[in-house]
């Protein structure tokens, strides 16, 4: 972490567009808590240690493009190193391929 400050967090509208539908196309109640804990803890580790988060498939400057896994999440998501900033691009379920979402 720069300077030891957290990051701020910014989710763009296409990855809260798709939050939005997963939450409400998780039918099952206890499917949505765990999906909406899932998205709560990627957020609170993108804001304090998001270079520990996924990997890196591209750099440009001080702008780290990353890739991350969390449970059933896949999220794109950028970091600016110089200025404590992530920028999540998009997300996706990884049991969208289905069609179905886990009941």
């Amino acid at each position: 972490m720069a300077d030891g400050l957290p990051y701020q967090v910014s989710w763009g509208s296409e990855a809260q567009a798709l939050v939005k539908e997963l939450l409400r196309d998780a039918r099952n109640p206890l499917a949505r808590a765990e999906l909406a804990r899932t998205i709560r803890g990627l957020n609170d580790q993108l804001k304090r240690d998001p270079r520990g988060v996924g990997v890196v498939y591209q750099v440009t400057g001080v702008i780290e493009e990353r890739l991350a896994t969390v449970d059933s999440i896949r999220a794109l998501f950028a970091v600016d190193t110089e200025r404590n900033y992530v920028a999540v691009r998009t997300c996706h379920a990884l049991w969208r391929g289905n069609g179905k979402v886990p009941e």
